[in-house]
């Protein structure tokens, strides 16, 4: 009987995965762009301990196919220890483009990233403000793509796609498979009118809409969560108002996670946020996730103890075929490479790695920038 409930809920779990196929496809492909119309934009960058990366990603702003004056760069520093002030303070002696340092301790503003985000927004002179994380790489048109979604004076918030850089490890390229299919989701469920994720580090909106949603108020308790609440708050105002660029020049790159203890603390951070979600359609997604997952589990695990595993053979492969599909047509549009190798492990970990998660992060502390959140 259990078998049994557990085949029936992969079936179901195939269906799902065709339908995000088919809304991911829906979601039409941004070509080059090439408006001459430009508008002011401000990047809020809040960063900590970020002395490694931010002055790659403040090259990457000055060196946009857009004109520099029209940009300016806000980085809200949250509490660094390293020397990410200096290398930002030399910086905007270097680099021909306006950037402004603003600092959560000289200001004696709480910690944490909400904070430094709503100061930034604060200080922000322009309504269209995108932002980004002090660990990643942007392209050169990625400001010039954002603004030509906001010349739609309907549009209030824009998400767009993140990938990790690309390198030769199987753990790396399992988290590359993993992080497509998460970015996947996010477009294809707001394509769908129910959006579930997004990802703050490729993120733009008007500073007017921040304002009328009031920010982050009803969740500044929460450490992580910063994109989604809002993009929940954003979609609940006027669901035609969000919007998803699905294009190569609007990507951003960030770095995966190198040692299995840093890639479950990230996932329990990014876990820990579902539990405090508002809109019921996240939280059935949430529950509904899980239930997928636990019967995949437990119909692999059936394997083993069926005398007939034909039928149960396969609803599996229709599942894997489903998946695999769904993941080729993300990957496609992220440069991401499906690899089979790794995509057949994933196949066997995922379920049992989800049910593991969900369990444990509901009980478990994670670290997040030196910080410790339950």
């Amino acid at each position: 009987m259990i078998f049994a409930g557990a085949l029936t809920f992969i079936l179901l779990y195939s269906i799902y995965l065709i339908l995000l196929k088919v809304y991911w496809d829906r979601i039409p492909i941004e070509g080059i762009v090439t408006s001459d119309q430009e508008l002011k934009v401000s990047v809020l960058i809040p960063v900590r301990d970020e002395a490694t990366s931010i002055k790659e990603l403040l090259n990457d702003i000055a060196d946009q196919n857009y004109n520099n004056q029209l940009i300016e760069v806000l980085i809200i520093d949250d509490y660094s220890e390293d020397g990410t002030k200096q290398i930002v303070q030399q910086a905007i002696k270097e680099l021909e483009i306006a950037i402004k340092l603003y600092s959560l301790k000289e200001l004696q503003a709480p910690e944490g990233k909400k904070s430094a985000i709503t100061i930034g927004v604060s200080k922000a002179q322009n309504d269209i403000i995108l932002c980004t994380d002090g660990d990643c790489r942007i392209s050169k048109d990625w400001v010039r793509n954002y603004v030509h979604q906001f010349l739609d004076n309907n549009i209030n918030m824009v998400l767009g796609p993140v990938v990790f850089f690309s390198e030769e490890s199987s753990f790396v390229k399992l988290q590359q498979l993993e992080f497509a299919g998460l970015i996947g989701l996010g477009a294809a469920s707001l394509e769908m009118g129910a959006p579930i994720m997004c990802n703050g580090a490729n993120l733009g909106y008007r500073k007017s809409l921040f304002e009328r949603v009031q920010g982050f108020d009803g969740n500044t308790n929460i450490a992580s969560g910063d994109d989604e609440f809002l993009l929940q708050k954003a979609f609940d105002e006027s669901s035609d108002s969000v919007r998803f660029i699905k294009s190569a020049d609007a990507l951003v790159s960030t770095s995966a996670k190198h040692s299995a203890g840093d890639f479950l603390n990230q996932r329990i951070r990014w876990a820990s946020k579902w539990r405090f979600h508002k809109q019921s359609r996240v939280t059935i997604w949430a529950i509904l996730v899980f239930l997928f997952q636990a019967a995949t589990a437990i119909g692999i695990i059936g394997l083993f103890f069926m005398t007939k595993p034909g039928i149960a053979l396969g609803i599996l492969a229709i599942k894997v075929l489903a998946e695999f599909f769904y993941l080729k047509s993300v990957s496609e549009i992220m440069g991401v490479r499906l690899s089979k190798l790794e995509f057949c492990i994933l196949q066997v970990m995922y379920p049992f790695y989800i049910v593991f998660l969900s369990i444990i992060s509901l009980f478990i502390k994670y670290n997040w920038k030196g910080r410790s959140y339950k």
